[in-house]
């Protein structure tokens, strides 16, 4: 009776990504450093301090927006795979992207960053880090970029 060692390899059809806590840990931690350091030089101008820290507002606003790490209304959510580098985008809000991977995609042991062209005018970057995915899901990702090169 022979048996295989080898078991088939799955196939990966999409990804669930879920909120990141190391990406929100780390967009929090710039922002509060930028803070720390624009207190240290109190020398400047109380307009332009209140100014400055407006500004590190907006931004940690827009960040944390982009990165979808405190569940925004807008972000993807999920990532279904289609056929020769067309992928589905499903948001949050429930709205439905077609996008095409770009070539320069970027992947780390701890870190894949996707480009995406949406509906063949706007850009989309997703950063996936290893607590959006398990283990396997990260794998499947990893071996599916590979085999695209």
């Amino acid at each position: 009776m022979s048996s295989n060692k080898y078991k088939k390899p799955l196939t990966l059809d999409s990804l669930d990504l879920k909120p990141s806590k190391i990406l929100f840990a780390f967009v929090i931690l710039i922002h509060l450093l930028a803070l720390s350091v624009l207190s240290m030089n109190l020398e400047f101008h109380f307009v332009l301090v209140l100014f400055l820290i407006i500004l590190i507002g907006v931004s940690l606003y827009f960040s944390l927006e982009q990165t979808s790490s405190i569940g925004f209304k807008r972000y993807i959510s999920n990532i279904q795979f289609l056929k020769n580098m067309q992928y589905s985008l499903f948001c949050s809000d429930k709205q439905t992207y077609k996008a095409e991977l770009k070539q320069n995609w970027f992947e780390l042991p701890y870190l894949v960053i996707l480009y995406f062209k949406i509906d063949g005018a706007k850009n989309k970057s997703i950063i996936i880090l290893p607590d959006m995915l398990n283990k396997n899901a990260l794998r499947q990702l990893k071996l599916h970029l590979r085999s695209l090169k």
